[in-house]
């Protein structure tokens, strides 16, 4: 069975029968009803009964797994994983992806950041190898395993490798996406100040890697929010260097037309 349309069942049933909800489960809300409703237009559901509960099951271990590693907001913070797999879903119900190999991908590409900062060790690696061995513990489909490490290795912008299936392509899509926009100019403020930066480092990074996303999309439906996303970059940065190098109108030339005011009495 290809698990296109992957089933979030679990957390509607939390809504509907009272059991509270954790905040890293409210991202799912939106995304069940959608991907429940694509699967069944696919005719790809998961089947009832037992197949379903024990995929939900695993879906609520990865997201208990991931939302404690990543704690908290920031420029890598657990909201900006939400917001990829938004992106993720979305662009996915359109490009046709296996949504069990995205989604999990999407919610484990910057599970390894918090070691990156730490030891130096590319997150992207270490991420995969984390979510392979995690993976393999909760018993998820073996056969699915592979393509989610190769997209997470795949997503960075600079790792230099080149995503070879659709949800990797989908996922750094989605993760390049985030760092466009509005959205991305937050986000780069935000790390220029966690990193003690200034306003020059922060409009250095948008136009050293941020104007460059729009050219590196890999799907259409990608290329077509990346569109209005770099429109919204380049209009801010016009704005801001604006602003930055305000100066007053230069006094007129003294002749006929325009003669010299007198300076005003100091008082």
């Amino acid at each position: 069975m290809k698990f296109v349309g992957h089933n979030m069942h679990y957390v509607s049933h939390k809504i509907c029968c009272g059991t509270p909800v954790r905040d890293n489960d409210r991202t799912w809300v939106a995304v069940a009803a959608r991907t429940r409703e694509q699967g069944r237009l696919k005719g790809n559901l998961f089947d009832p009964g037992k197949q379903r509960s024990v995929m939900d099951e695993k879906m609520e271990k990865i997201l208990d797994y991931v939302g404690t590693a990543i704690r908290g907001p920031g420029a890598h913070g657990f909201d900006h994983t939400k917001r990829v797999v938004r992106l993720c879903e979305m662009i996915g119900a359109r490009e046709g992806a296996d949504m069990a190999v995205l989604i999990p991908a999407a919610l484990f590409h910057d599970i390894a950041r918090p070691l990156e900062e730490e030891t130096g060790v590319p997150h992207e690696e270490a991420g995969a190898a984390m979510a392979e061995s995690f993976l393999r513990s909760i018993h998820y489909p073996p056969d699915r395993i592979a393509g989610i490490a190769h997209a997470i290795r795949a997503h960075r912008y600079s790792s230099g490798i080149a995503p070879g299936t659709q949800e990797a392509r989908i996922l750094s899509d989605a993760d390049n996406l985030d760092a466009m926009g509005a959205v991305g100019i937050a986000r780069t403020f935000m790390q220029s100040g966690e990193q003690g930066r200034g306003i020059t480092d922060a409009t250095g990074h948008i136009h050293e890697k941020l104007l460059n996303l729009r050219d590196l999309m890999y799907t259409e439906s990608a290329r077509s929010i990346a569109e209005r996303r770099h429109a919204f970059l380049v209009a801010f940065l016009d704005a801001l260097e604006d602003e930055m190098g305000a100066r007053f109108p230069a006094p007129p030339e003294a002749g006929p037309d325009h003669p010299r005011t007198p300076a005003e009495p100091s008082r």
